[in-house]
């Protein structure tokens, strides 16, 4: 389920700015050219995998916690982003309310500061 790293590494080669989370290949990138020079955000390996093994994959917590993301998940709810078809990501966000099985809403107040 891990996301391209080598996409990352390929991309670095040309000088591309890095943003990612420290997983898979981006561990390795940071060991090689030092954290300073990619963009790193969310939670660690070992944070991740401390949540698998409790089963935490509510992001109910999550979004409690961050006002932007509840702002923002309301927003994609209410179909702003979808005005033809205003219920088009109800499923979406009720998976990432229910399963968050990729973390994505506890990584999401670090990815915005990154």
């Amino acid at each position: 389920f891990e996301a391209s790293g080598a996409s990352n590494m390929k991309f670095g080669l040309n000088g591309a700015l890095t943003i990612g989370t420290l997983d898979g290949a981006n561990v390795e990138m940071c060991e090689r050219i030092g954290a300073e020079h990619m963009f790193i955000f969310g939670l660690s390996a070992q944070q991740v995998e401390a949540r698998k093994q409790n089963h935490e994959f509510s992001a109910l917590p999550d979004i409690a916690a961050s006002h932007r993301l509840n702002d923002v998940l309301r927003a994609i709810r209410s179909g702003v982003f979808s005005p033809d078809d205003t219920s088009r990501y109800t499923g979406l966000i009720d998976s990432l309310v229910d399963y968050d099985r990729f973390l994505v809403c506890a990584d999401f107040d670090s990815y915005w500061e990154a």
